[in-house]
């Protein structure tokens, strides 16, 4: 049961830690619930050693935390005052590499989102339609990327209203830092429609991306994840597929010198594509 309270990723981060832990301590006969603080600490180093990221080492001292019964002077090993200044001493040595990411650019990628290979939507690829539905939806919604693999297709998971449409997360799903007595709510999307009476605005609605997707796989998919993936046999896409898609979506933005703040959903710098713009950044402020 304690097993059940970590995320299934933090589990097999977990057990692949102290595998290697395991490694280190059997030619040494330690048991590894029993290893000292020496022993601890010099496995630490050897980690250090072979190069790895201080949040790397501090992520196997969490793993091995998780079945060492504690030291005899009462501390624990995530406690420890020794084992503690030995990964800040790591820390000073080998200090975190902090890079800017390449910024980028929401109008540019509503404007390629408006036309071919993702426009009209009626000739659009799978895949196309898919990327193009997840791009949204995420925008949109402004929800992480482990969200976003929760979301599903299940009865009463997805409800289609006046104004929107309302989606649930399955209820396995455990977000990123949630506490026992929080529930993550149910995400609300607004139609565009609903801030622009300009019918052109529907190429960028996630409500119509949506509805177009839903019905494009309902006779092919294998998951009731809601993204799966665009070819046979359709299973559901995973967290790093996600990620993946969205980068895919970007890139070719960079490569082709297209990605500038200034650039509009019209190709140009115009009114037309700051309103879109606008009617973005309103969406993702009045999302539930």
């Amino acid at each position: 049961m304690a097993a059940d309270a970590r995320r299934g990723t933090t589990a097999a981060t977990y057990d692949s830690r102290l595998r290697k832990f395991d490694q280190w301590c059997r030619p040494r006969q330690i048991l590894l619930p029993a290893a000292s603080v020496t022993q601890i600490a010099e496995f630490l180093l050897s980690l250090f050693g072979e190069g790895k990221q201080v949040s790397t080492i501090r992520n196997y001292r969490s793993a091995i935390a998780a079945i060492h019964q504690g030291f005899p002077d009462g501390s624990t090993l995530s406690n420890n005052p020794y084992i503690a200044q030995l990964i800040k001493g790591m820390a000073n040595r080998r200090p975190q590499i902090r890079r800017l990411a390449p910024s980028w650019g929401l109008s540019a990628v509503l404007h390629a989102l408006a036309g071919p290979p993702y426009e009209p939507m009626a000739n659009a690829s799978l895949a196309a339609l898919t990327k193009k539905t997840l791009f949204l939806v995420a925008v949109a919604s402004a929800r992480r990327r482990s969200c976003l693999h929760a979301l599903s297709t299940k009865q009463n998971h997805i409800r289609f209203e006046g104004h929107g449409v309302r989606m649930v997360p399955d209820p396995s799903f455990i977000a990123k830092n949630q506490t026992l007595t929080f529930l993550p709510g149910d995400i609300f999307i607004p139609e565009i429609k609903t801030m622009s009476s300009v019918a052109e605005d529907k190429r960028w609605c996630p409500v119509r991306a949506l509805k177009w997707y839903l019905n494009k796989t309902e006779k092919l998919r294998q998951s009731t994840s809601l993204f799966i993936i665009p070819r046979p046999p359709y299973a559901a896409a995973s967290k790093d597929t996600l990620s993946r898609w969205l980068v895919e979506i970007i890139r070719p933005l960079f490569r082709n010198g297209l990605m500038r703040k200034e650039e509009g959903p019209e190709g140009g710098s115009g009114h037309r594509g700051r309103t879109v713009l606008f009617i973005y950044q309103d969406f993702i402020g009045t999302v539930e």
